[in-house]
């Protein structure tokens, strides 16, 4: 290639910048003055930046003039910055003069910090949001796990009534059992709860208790098989207690989400005690040669009217039901299950754990709801109110009728008066 080709292709890439230059004019007769001044031709690859820089007026009669100045080119890479600036006026004759400055300019690549003052202001707007999305998220959660609770009980009643479908009509027994003392020792405990054929119960193979060979099985392990736990052992006691109170078991179903059952710790550092802390009485059975007790870690109390058991005809069919769903008016407003925690005091000093259950008066007669367990005076007709847990749902009780269907009440008289221990 030539040397005047390569000239020319060097211009090529440069363009040529102008400026208007007002000329100040010299009276009011007179206008002011234009000029086109051609500037030297920029680089394609840099661009011009200009100012308008204002001259000060040399009096009243003479207007200011203006003159647009190139800066010096700035990379595209760089994006330049202005700011206009006052210049101080001379006298009060005279104007003041602006001049649009340049300020260094900043490449793409590198972004100013932000200051403290930004800083403590996004921190500010932060804080008010948490502030405000707090209290929306607890109740959120709140809610969550009232649906929850809802969930188990629901679904631990409706397998109660699955066993009672394959059992001819009769729910899992819980609470005081009191078998006829004439045939409650040995093998003898189904003819002392009037199931000689052993169809309305589930009962365990266990040697070593005072039945003498079988136990009663309590209502989660009746109800597990319904649950979809399909490998308990009622051939060996000692085997299903253990499988009653294992966290992946059945025993999940028994707990609120909105407490920390989960997370009690074991009485036993044995691989196969699964037993916790804390645990509450759910069955005990009182018979001639003497008594045992079941107890396990569960959030829900039990309705021992419906449930409970006793041999007597005073109490059989009327303050006790023995599980006997055709003894049952009014299912929608017989209560099955309720949130509730278990009571201070044991049944006795070697089974000290509290009772979780409802308990009626068997003396009483008559309707009784739960409402009866707030009564501050006696005769007390329904024991007792320790059961309830103000705490756990703030004030709010989840409660689980005998056709299924749950609802939540506040924990007041009130409210609990149509909620039935056993129907009218």
């Amino acid at each position: 290639m030539s040397r005047s080709a390569r000239t020319g292709t060097h211009r090529a890439r440069y363009r040529a910048g102008f400026t208007l230059v007002e000329l100040p004019a010299v009276s009011k007769r007179k206008r002011a003055a234009f000029t086109l001044v051609e500037l030297p031709a920029v680089s394609k690859r840099k661009r011009a930046a200009f100012t308008l820089v204002e001259l000060p007026a040399v009096s009243k009669r003479k207007r200011a003039a203006f003159t647009l100045v190139e800066l010096p080119a700035v990379s595209k890479r760089k994006r330049a910055a202005f700011t206009l600036v006052e210049l101080p006026a001379v006298s009060k004759r005279k104007r003041a003069a602006f001049t649009l400055v340049e300020l260094p300019a900043v490449s793409k690549r590198k972004r100013a910090a932000f200051t403290l003052v930004e800083l403590l202001v996004v921190i500010g707007i932060i804080a008010v949001l948490v502030g405000v999305l707090l209290p929306t998220l607890s109740a959120a959660r709140k809610r969550g796990n009232i649906l929850r609770c809802q969930s188990n009980l629901r679904q631990i009643t409706e397998a109660c009534l699955l066993r009672a479908q394959d059992s001819k009509g009769w729910l899992p027994l819980a609470g005081q059992i009191t078998p006829d003392p004439s045939f409650a020792s040995g093998d003898m405990l189904p003819r002392g709860l009037n199931d000689p054929y052993r169809r309305r119960y589930v009962y365990a193979s266990s040697p070593s208790y005072v039945t003498g060979g079988l136990a009663l099985v309590p209502l989660p392990g009746a109800i597990g098989p319904f649950l979809g736990m399909k490998n308990l052992n009622f051939g060996d006691w000692n085997e299903l207690d253990q499988q009653l109170n294992d966290k992946g078991g059945v025993w999940k179903m028994f707990m609120c989400p909105a407490t920390d059952s989960f997370d009690k710790q074991r009485k036993s550092f044995a691989s196969n005690d699964t037993t916790p802390y804390d645990q509450g009485t759910l069955l005990a059975v009182l018979d001639g040669n003497g008594q045992w007790a079941w107890s396990t870690n569960l959030d829900y109390v039990i309705n021992e009217g419906v449930l409970g058991f006793h041999y007597d005809k005073r109490y059989l069919g009327n303050r006790r039901l023995g599980g006997q769903l055709t003894k049952v008016r009014r299912a929608s407003q017989v209560c099955l299950f309720t949130d509730g925690q278990r009571r201070p005091q044991g049944l006795t000093s070697w089974a000290s754990d509290g009772w979780q259950t409802w308990t009626p008066n068997p003396n009483s007669t008559g309707a009784i709801a739960l409402s009866e367990a707030l009564k501050p005076d006696p005769p007390f007709r329904l024991v007792d109110k320790t059961n309830f847990d103000r705490v756990r749902h703030g004030g709010l009780i989840n409660v689980v009728f005998l056709d299924a269907h749950v609802e939540t009440f506040q924990i007041n008289e009130k409210d609990l008066a149509h909620v039935y221990i056993l129907p009218p």
